[in-house]
């Protein structure tokens, strides 16, 4: 059975005011645009190549249980408290309708019976999706391009398995699965600015609007990010497929093209059949009552997304 990892410690644990040290790190990490997208992706590589991989005895799966996806959840709130974005609630875990949805998978990894580390795809639907909620126009735009999209949400790494290549292997895992599986088009993203030189030469994703502060998450700052799954394995491929920016998972060479669009890894395990974990209506009212979450605060429109009506 899976460890629980609450966090109970923390309980109401104030979150810190980002406004204003916000503006002044996304000034500072701003400079970063002077740095030639080139280089950047040598020396991100160079400082994941030092060390291999740590993902001996990792499982990389979707959730399989209402609790393996509670305790994900709970990964999450507490990661959001630390860096000081949220609080901890007495559940330690939020209510999210969009978790819950039939066109979302959370993914997690697994380390000695515990999750430490999620990361979830959200299909768009009746609800839309999480990120509209500060950029709504950017996420217009992208559905009347046409395509499917769906978006990156909720990443979140245990304090002590940090650095040891927990992210980038559940983005294998689903990358993998949105393309594959789910058939997305077009990713989206919002992350904080410090991160967006990261995804932007890295991962190669493009902004597709201005930073805006997300008021529920203590006004942070949010870039919006877009990418085209059908065009990044050859982006890849270009930029990746070269000995200088190679390193090593589980002992063997490898680059990001064949790390995230050819070479498989048993420690990811995707169901064969790319079928979403659906929860069912006694599933879902479990959880809302383990949030505190009542039937009647829910809108019609998210009772109807649930099947509750």
């Amino acid at each position: 059975m899976l460890h629980s990892q609450r966090v109970m410690t923390n309980f109401g644990r104030k979150p810190r005011i980002h406004s204003g040290v916000d503006v002044i790190r996304h000034s500072m990490v701003s400079l970063e645009r002077y740095i030639p997208p080139t280089l950047y992706r040598r020396l991100f590589i160079k400082r994941i190549a030092r060390h291999p991989l740590a993902i001996e005895g990792f499982e990389f799966r979707p959730v399989q249980s209402l609790f393996e996806l509670e305790e994900a959840l709970r990964l999450v709130n507490d990661s959001y408290a630390r860096r000081g974005i949220s609080t901890v609630c007495r559940a330690g875990m939020r209510f999210s309708a969009f978790h819950l949805l039939p066109g979302t998978t959370t993914f997690v990894a697994i380390k000695d019976q515990q999750i430490v580390g999620t990361v979830s795809l959200i299909e768009d639907s009746m609800l839309g999706l999480p990120l509209e909620e500060v950029h709504g126009n950017e996420v217009v735009m992208q559905r009347l391009a046409g395509g499917r999209l769906a978006e990156v949400g909720t990443l979140a790494v245990a304090a002590g398995y940090r650095g040891k290549g927990v992210p980038l292997m559940l983005y294998n895992a689903m990358f993998r699965w949105a393309m594959h599986f789910r058939g997305v088009q077009r990713l989206l993203i919002a992350v904080h600015p410090r991160a967006g030189a990261f995804y932007r030469n890295v991962l190669f994703f493009s902004p597709m609007g201005r930073v805006q502060p997300y008021t529920k998450l203590n006004n942070a700052l949010s870039l919006p990010l877009c990418l085209d799954l059908g065009n990044a394995p050859a982006i890849f491929q270009q930029a990746y497929q070269r000995p200088a920016l190679g390193f090593a998972v589980e002992g063997q060479r490898t680059h990001f093209f064949d790390f995230f669009c050819r070479s498989d890894y048993a420690h990811i395990r995707l169901p064969a059949t790319g079928s979403v974990r659906r929860w069912d209506a006694q599933e879902v009212l479990t959880h809302m009552a383990r949030c505190g979450v009542h039937g009647r605060n829910l809108s019609p429109r998210v009772q109807r997304a649930l099947a509750l009506a």
